[in-house]
């Protein structure tokens, strides 16, 4: 029967194949299996960056969302902006163009301590020409609305600016300027311009103001209104004036520097009419009262508890001697001023004459109390167009500690005055002591 052992043959070798042919044959479909796997993954994925690509296009391609719009800029926003950006260009017929023909702009004028006269124009012009000779820069805000009536809508407009060549000196700009505008129908019907502001008084106005009083004062009267020297003369002559000796000014201040923490006095006249300059170094809590004293608030707000003046005799800057001084000679010693201190009515004598050191300088040495307000105040000795705001002292009272420094200084009579009240305590004495202490004074 060798068909069937044949057919037996055949299928025996179709039914148990080898081991290792098995194991070649698992391989190769787990690589099946798993390709297919893959492959789904990837068609997954693909899909996913497809519907993402397809929301990016989406996006991009749809309109931004809805912005709030900006106000809009009114005629008179821009004319407010336009006349202040021509102020500060000085440009005088730039400036017209957004003035109405009744425009009141005597507040620009009267901003210098100047009252205005008129005509509008001329004295715009010459308030630019004396702003370009001193140096003035300005750099301008934006003009709020600040309401409307029917004299027009007001605007403020703050800004920065330098005065008197200050950017040439290390000082500014000032900050808190700010033009006050009315404008109606598209043009400036009124305005006005607030200067003196952000420390530019004390900084640079008026220790100008006194060297200006101490060294030139014959040109003094041609610059200011009159003796506060607080308001400026508008003329040709002024303005060529100005500009000359803001000059020097700048010249003065970077051949001896600026010590931010020291103060320096220039109304002690010598011979020839040669400024006596000293400086001294107060500590925290005293504040400059324009430019002939110093004071101390240390118990209650506003009135000073200590204050130190100084000045010439027989007169310095700003600064006037009381009865019982005027009747001693121009060249009274210093010897002979502290004799007339000390027997000054209503103040008792504590100690002095003495002789003591100040600056490198023989000095003499008064101490007295206040007994009777019978000063000439504010200085009781002396009297001085006295400052108002902050820390102000506004004549002597009884019971006060009055200590008085004379010395000669290359032939000025310097004098020093430290008063203090009751209420002041053992260390602001130490302080008046420690600032007369650090006097210097220089060639």
């Amino acid at each position: 029967m060798p068909e069937l052992k044949e057919l037996y043959d055949v299928v025996t070798a179709h039914a148990e194949p080898d081991l290792d042919a098995w194991r070649e044959q698992e391989r190769r479909q787990r690589t099946t299996t798993r390709n297919k796997g893959l492959g789904a993954y990837a068609l997954a994925a693909a899909l996913v960056l497809a519907v993402f690509a397809a929301f990016l296009g989406a996006r991009e391609g749809a309109p931004p969302e809805p912005r709030k719009p900006e106000p809009p800029v009114t005629a008179a926003e821009t004319a407010a902006s336009n006349f202040v950006q021509a102020f500060g260009a000085l440009d005088v017929d730039l400036m017209a163009r957004y003035l109405a023909d009744d425009a009141d702009v005597s507040g620009l004028v009267e901003a210098l301590g100047t009252q205005s006269v008129g005509p509008t124009l001329g004295e715009l012009r010459l308030m630019s020409a004396f702003l370009e000779a001193v140096g003035y820069r300005q750099a301008v805000g934006d003009c709020v609305e600040r309401g409307s009536s029917t004299t027009g809508t007001r605007f403020s407009c703050p800004f920065r600016f330098h005065f008197l060549r200050s950017h040439a000196v290390g000082l500014g700009p000032f900050e808190g300027g700010s033009f006050d505008l009315t404008v109606r129908d598209g043009r400036v019907v009124r305005a006005s311009v607030n200067l003196f502001v952000g420390g530019i008084s004390q900084q640079i106005w008026e220790p100008f103001a006194e060297w200006v009083a101490t060294r030139h004062p014959g040109d003094a009267a041609i610059m200011y209104v009159d003796e506060t020297y607080s308001g400026v003369r508008l003329t040709v002559d002024s303005i060529g004036t100005w500009e000359r000796l803001s000059h020097a000014y700048v010249t003065r201040l970077r051949r001896f520097g600026r010590e931010t923490r020291f103060l320096e006095d220039v109304t002690a006249v010598g011979p020839r009419g040669r400024a006596i300059r000293f400086s001294f170094q107060p500590p925290t809590g005293w504040m400059r009262r324009g430019n002939v004293s110093i004071t101390k608030d240390s118990v209650g707000p506003q009135n000073a508890e200590a204050m130190i003046f100084w000045t010439t005799f027989p007169g310095g800057y700003l600064a006037l001697p009381c009865a019982y001084l005027q009747g001693l000679p121009d060249r009274a010693s210093p010897a002979d001023l502290a004799h007339a201190v000390s027997m000054a009515p209503g103040a008792e004598l504590v100690s002095g004459p003495s002789d003591v050191t100040v600056g490198g300088f023989t000095a003499k040495h008064v101490m007295l109390t206040v007994r009777e307000d019978v000063g000439c105040d504010p200085g009781f000795f002396y009297a001085w167009r006295d400052t108002r705001g902050g820390a102000f002292w506004g004549g002597s009272n009884v019971g006060d500690t009055i200590r008085v420094w004379i010395l000669d200084v290359d032939g000025a009579r310097v004098v020093i005055v430290a008063e203090n009240t009751v209420e002041a305590d053992a260390g602001l004495e130490q302080e008046i002591q420690q600032i007369v202490d650090s006097i210097r004074f220089f060639e």
